[in-house]
């Protein structure tokens, strides 16, 4: 953040010496070499605009990994598709009076996914 405000600090001022130049319609070379220090500015905080944005996509991307190993080591079957053989055991065990929280425990998976493949499987609302 500190390099964004320097870049934004030497922008404003490079654009106040370019509205002064402007005004006093003074040294065409400066006004250029200004003008061109002002468009280098523009793009080093677009620079620095974008590499925040990879910074930041790159670090969500860690923390959902690690959200996922944490969920898996309390439910070590979280977010791994169901298997046909694990819906007929599900269907089975959930007609034969099991509950949620049994369910979960068999299957390693929350109780709100069990909640969730008991409604795609038409077992609940």
């Amino acid at each position: 953040m500190d390099k964004i405000k320097q870049l934004v600090d030497e922008w404003e001022f490079e654009r106040s010496l370019i509205n002064k130049q402007t005004e006093n319609k003074t040294d065409v070379n400066a006004f250029d070499t200004l003008r061109k220090n002002l468009h280098r500015l523009e793009q080093d905080i677009q620079q620095t605009l974008e590499s925040i944005d990879q910074a930041e996509v790159h670090i969500n991307s860690k923390l959902k990994s690690q959200t996922l190993k944490e969920k898996r080591k309390v439910h070590g079957n979280a977010y791994f598709p169901w298997e046909a053989s694990a819906d007929e055991l599900l269907t089975k065990l959930f007609l034969e009076g099991k509950a949620i929280g049994e369910l979960s425990e068999i299957f390693e998976r929350g109780k709100g996914a069990i909640r969730s493949r008991l409604r795609k499987l038409g077992l609940i609302d």
